[in-house]
């Protein structure tokens, strides 16, 4: 079954519903590139479990188990000899929170704040410190700032 659709390659091995909604899900794709050399591989290492928490769905929180493959680089050259396939249309490489959920809590942080933004959240269900909310506005600021093009110099 396919939750995510913008996500082929993610397959749902289980569902359990309580106070929280758990997606227990697996990758399916047979390769993936190398983050530092970009190299395809199809070289399983090992598996692991990682954990993502996404926006909540009828007021219940989501806790995603994602079950991810460690590869190794098939190149020779390559500093970097095993690594994890990555995700990037759901989450960031080391996240615990999906995109999705991250956005979501920028976006509470710009329009009222940290702890506020904090508060409004866990009462529909969105995970999420003052501290979280907090940092996630700073890192979209830093990310916003670019250096200037033109300097102008007065006489």
């Amino acid at each position: 079954m396919i939750i995510f659709p913008d996500l082929p390659h993610i397959e749902v091995e289980g569902v359990e519903v309580a106070e929280e909604i758990t997606l227990t899900l697996r990758t399916t794709s047979p390769t993936a590139p190398c983050p530092s050399c970009e190299i395809i591989s199809s070289r399983i290492q090992s598996r692991y479990t990682r954990m993502l928490r996404d926006l909540p769905s009828v007021g219940r929180p989501i806790l995603l188990i994602m079950h991810v493959r460690r590869f190794f680089c098939t190149k020779s050259t390559c500093t970097q000899k095993i690594f994890v396939e990555r995700l990037p249309d759901l989450c960031c490489p080391y996240a615990q929170r999906t995109k999705r959920l991250q956005e979501a809590l920028r976006q509470l942080g710009l329009s009222i704040g940290g702890q506020r933004g904090a508060d409004v959240g866990s009462e529909h269900g969105i995970s999420g410190s003052r501290d979280t909310i907090l940092r996630l506005v700073h890192q979209s600021e830093q990310l916003a700032k670019s250096e200037p093009h033109v300097i102008g110099l007065d006489d």
